[in-house]
């Protein structure tokens, strides 16, 4: 039987519009050594943008005010075992350049910029569709 898996991943801009990027351990369970973005799937018991904030946190240790969050983009998208991923895309623009300490779950982090992100040929295609209707619809701009 397929499963329907939500997620929700936050882009995190900095005061240069710069995005913070992650990049996934050796003992992600899953694609390890990849880009990611902050963000992971959705618990039953929590909303959306609630459950961004919450791996934002888990895994940057960054807490933002959900107020700033904006939603930009969703896209479904059927996994290679058959299961489909429904993901749900925020965005936020911050005033400074915070300090990020990575969970377990990933290996370095950076700030960098929209182009460099989509010239990364390890990008999620879900996060890549997403960047590039941004990018069209200048969703980006601050």
């Amino acid at each position: 039987m397929t499963r329907l898996i939500l997620s929700a991943k936050l882009f995190v801009f900095n005061e240069n519009n710069e995005v913070l990027v992650l990049r996934r351990s050796e003992t992600h369970p899953t694609n390890p050594h990849c880009t990611d973005m902050p963000g992971g799937i959705i618990e039953s018991h929590e909303y959306e943008l609630a459950a961004a904030l919450r791996e934002l946190r888990e895994e940057t240790s960054l807490s933002v005010d959900e107020k700033l969050c904006e939603l930009f983009f969703a896209t479904t998208v059927q996994l290679p075992n058959g299961n489909s991923l429904s993901m749900l895309m925020y965005k936020i623009h911050l005033n400074s350049t915070p300090e990020v300490t990575i969970s377990w779950e990933h290996e370095s982090y950076e700030w960098c910029s929209i182009d460099d992100l989509l010239s990364r040929e390890d990008l999620d295609q879900p996060e890549r569709s997403g960047v590039e209707y941004a990018m069209k619809h200048d969703l980006f701009a601050v």
